[in-house]
């Protein structure tokens, strides 16, 4: 499981190619990672003073596609509600 931790990673693709090592055949990896959006951004800095560019940089936008390279999405949610994500929760197993 990983909450708002994976796209701080240097490097998707090493990321999870060690949790395809480490997670068994029938097992699932679940994750949280905040969305890409200015609004969002603005947001954030409004409520809590933390700079998204400074934090995150261009990451939020590979997050996903690197994922879909490594996993089979089982399901996902989209937080609050999908037409506005401030966070994005998937399911992930195997491909």
């Amino acid at each position: 499981m990983a909450v708002s931790s994976f796209e701080f990673l240097s490097d998707f693709d090493r990321g999870c190619r060690e949790i395809e090592r480490v997670l068994r055949s029938s097992g699932a990896f679940f994750l949280v990672t905040p969305g890409d959006s200015p609004i969002l951004d603005f947001g954030l800095r409004v409520l809590t003073g933390a700079d998204a560019d400074r934090d995150y940089g261009d990451r939020r936008k590979d997050v996903i596609p690197a994922l879909l390279r490594h996993f089979r999405v089982e399901k996902s949610r989209a937080f609050p509600m999908p037409a506005f994500p401030i966070y994005r929760g998937f399911k992930l197993v195997r491909s």
